[in-house]
């Protein structure tokens, strides 16, 4: 024991340093739980939850591109060696990020493993039409009208492939047409193809909606392509003055177009394409009405409020983007302020210590008793960034981030962080008596003179004072650490996410971009 110290107990002498080191491990004990605590959480939901194909694949769906295809393909890998019956949804998602060139190959790697799945026959019948194998692509999609026969799009998808068959012409044109009048004449909605996507994973996140528009656009290049073709030949035939039963086609062309723009979870991408069918089909319906000298001012208000609807689809698109960044800006408000609290108090932990060290604190001086106010404002901090992280991360799921709310709150915080910070520098000295007082206490019971009674009691409270403090900044950044991992795992009990899982939160875009699409067709009928 340090002999100065041993003279003031004030500050630390004769203390139960055992007694003092045991409440000290059980503090330690307690954050540490709290942190094994969420990681095992994590750790267990992640990786113990499934196996490692499934684990990858969870994975890859919420990454970009580049980096999903690594982790897709040892999935894959994984998947292949360890299972007589590999899993066609791992080589689904791998075709929709690789590049053009291999998507074909994984397509039919899948559809060999899950013949009956009609999304499936869909995809792997489009890449088959888009390499120019029709006859292929056609019985991919007569496949899949039997798996699903409640669903329209098979049938358009058929008709469009019908035009590029071998010994295609005019016959094959009017099959196909015939074919479109099928689908719109059994009444069954446009149901497009979904992304390959886990079922543990929300379906209301930025992320899934921006695979669900690649894959509805999939099937939208082909439709827009067919309209193409039958517009073409259209003008052709209006141009030779043959226009027989063209006005009629067109028509039918037209219905396929609003049905389609009208497809149940299409959104944005699907009413677009829809939209551009029927203006198509309008279009070359008015050329032929004005060739037979009828009235064309119906057509012309037709294409008037399509274009308008193609406009403010064009606007709620443009402003996606911007909009995104912005939200996923505001969705790591929490996390930033829970990392920048925690690095500030342990640089302020550091340098208390790094003073401990400098002026040789012992552990004579962990025997000090702290007071009340020393254990509950941390612990009290503690809790307060646990409901302002918990704040935030609700007022930040509002539209617009939850605006001025969101900034205040983060204010109020680093308010809190900084009293409780500065506190610490107070605290010892309104704990700890004076040097002078600790030593006219014990002048009569120590063998030294009063100049060195004084000069010892002065080294002693320096190493009490600080101590405390990095005692106190201990507290403060172990009750911390136990407020965010409370919040990770409240947060996780809550939305069924973490706070990382940004990609995968709600956004609320998605409701808006379906009621957009449903006001505006309501204004088309």
């Amino acid at each position: 024991m340090n002999t100065p110290t041993a003279y003031f107990p004030e500050f630390g002498g004769r203390g139960d340093t055992l007694g003092a080191r045991r409440t000290r491990r059980a503090f330690q004990l307690c954050v540490a739980s709290c942190v094994i605590f969420t990681g095992l959480l994590w750790f267990s939901e992640n990786y113990l939850r499934h196996d490692r194909a499934e684990v990858l694949y969870q994975r890859a769906v919420t990454l970009d591109a580049p980096s999903a295809r690594v982790l897709l393909r040892q999935a894959v890998e994984l998947d292949q060696a360890q299972s007589a019956y590999p899993d066609a949804r791992y080589l689904e998602a791998l075709a929709e990020r690789v590049e053009h060139d291999e998507v074909l190959t994984y397509l039919e790697e899948a559809y060999s493993h899950d013949s009956r799945n009609p999304t499936l026959a869909i995809r792997y019948g489009c890449a088959l039409l888009r390499r120019a194998q029709a006859s292929e692509a056609r019985d991919r999609f007569r496949e899949a009208a039997q798996h699903a026969p409640q669903n329209a799009l098979p049938l358009y998808l058929e008709a469009a492939a019908t035009p590029w068959l071998e010994n295609g012409g005019e016959d094959r044109l009017t099959e196909s047409l015939a074919l479109v009048a099928k689908a719109n004449g059994g009444g069954h909605p446009v149901v497009f193809p979904q992304p390959s996507w886990p079922e543990d994973l929300p379906r209301t996140g930025w992320w899934y909606a921006e695979l669900r528009k690649q894959a509805i656009r999939e099937s939208c290049e082909l439709l827009i392509q067919y309209t193409m073709r039958v517009t073409a030949d259209a003008r052709r035939a209006l141009e030779s003055g043959q226009v027989h039963n063209w006005d009629t086609w067109l028509k039918t062309l037209e219905t396929k177009g609003m049905r389609i723009a009208s497809a149940p979870q299409g959104g944005v991408a699907a009413a677009r394409c829809g939209l551009l069918i029927q203006e198509s089909a309008i279009h070359h319906r008015r050329r032929i009405a004005e060739a037979d000298e009828r009235d064309v001012e119906a057509l012309n208000q037709k294409l008037a409020n399509i274009e308008e609807a193609r406009a403010e689809l064009a606007a709620f698109e443009a402003e996606l983007e911007p909009r995104v960044a912005s939200m996923l800006a505001n969705r790591q408000l929490p996390m930033r302020v829970a990392g920048y609290s925690l690095a500030a108090l342990f640089v302020v932990f550091v340098g208390a210590a790094t003073a401990g060290r400098a002026v040789r604190v012992t552990r004579n001086q962990w025997t000090i008793t702290h007071s009340l106010p020393g254990i509950a404002i941390p612990l009290a901090t503690g809790v307060a960034l646990f409901a302002t992280l918990m704040a935030m991360s609700v007022l930040t799921r509002w539209p617009q981030g939850g605006g001025e709310a969101a900034v205040f709150t983060q204010y109020v915080w680093a308010l809190i962080l900084i009293a409780a910070s500065v506190f610490g520098v107070v605290y010892p000295g309104l704990l700890l008596p004076s040097a002078q007082e600790a030593a006219s206490r014990r002048m009569n019971d120590i063998p030294l003179s009063a100049d060195e009674t004084l000069a010892a009691a002065r080294t002693c409270r320096r190493q009490a004072c600080v101590g405390l403090a990095r005692r106190y900044y201990g507290l403060l950044l172990g009750a911390t650490l136990c407020g965010v991992c409370m919040w990770i795992v409240g947060h996780r009990i809550l939305t069924q996410l973490y706070p990382w899982d940004l990609r995968l939160m709600r956004t609320g875009l998605s409701m808006e971009e379906f009621a957009l699409v449903e006001q505006m067709l309501s204004r088309l009928l």
